[in-house]
């Protein structure tokens, strides 16, 4: 999924870099001198974005090893001094606060988004900001993604937000 996800976003038209990124410019504050961390930050495509408003850190956290590793292999391309870590953001541990808490299109994942929540509110410094950038279900309902032209059975396509017990969706 994590390759499948990166060649999806990484287009010049993209959903990613055509509609999402500029939306998202328009509602940052500014963040030179900032701390930021990115909630299931992916491959870091966000993560990197930000990087260039020159903020004092920038975090990446996502559970997924094989996103971490696409996000590593850019980091290195980039010389990108973003931190990653592998990590549930229902459950991390940290006691640092942020100025800006991102998350592109990862909430539709989370089951329990009350807690979420409260975790954010935590992790924000006094006067901090969260920006939540989230896909709209018809948008989503098209996934997966056909491969030489073969659509992946739904076992293969293992993510809590297409679970039939607790969504519906839209097979292609």
């Amino acid at each position: 999924m994590a390759a499948a996800y990166e060649e999806f976003t990484a287009g010049e038209d993209s959903y990613s870099n055509r509609i999402e990124w500029p939306c998202i410019q328009k509602m940052l504050p500014a963040l030179q001198g900032k701390d930021i961390i990115d909630l299931g930050c992916g491959s870091g495509r966000f993560t990197f974005l930000l990087e260039k408003e020159k903020p004092h850190t920038i975090t990446g956290i996502d559970i997924s090893p094989a996103m971490l590793k696409i996000a590593e292999k850019h980091k290195d391309a980039l010389d990108s001094q973003a931190q990653f870590f592998q990590g549930d953001i229902c459950h991390m541990a940290t006691d640092h606060q942020y100025d800006l808490v991102f998350s592109s299109t990862v909430f539709h994942y989370i089951q329990e988004l009350a807690p979420l929540f409260a975790r954010i509110a935590a992790l924000l410094k006094p006067h901090g900001q969260c920006i939540i950038s989230q896909l709209h279900p018809v948008y989503t309902a098209q996934y997966p993604i056909a491969r030489e032209g073969h659509f992946p059975d739904d076992e293969e396509w293992n993510v809590r937000y297409l679970d039939k017990n607790l969504r519906g969706y839209i097979q292609p």
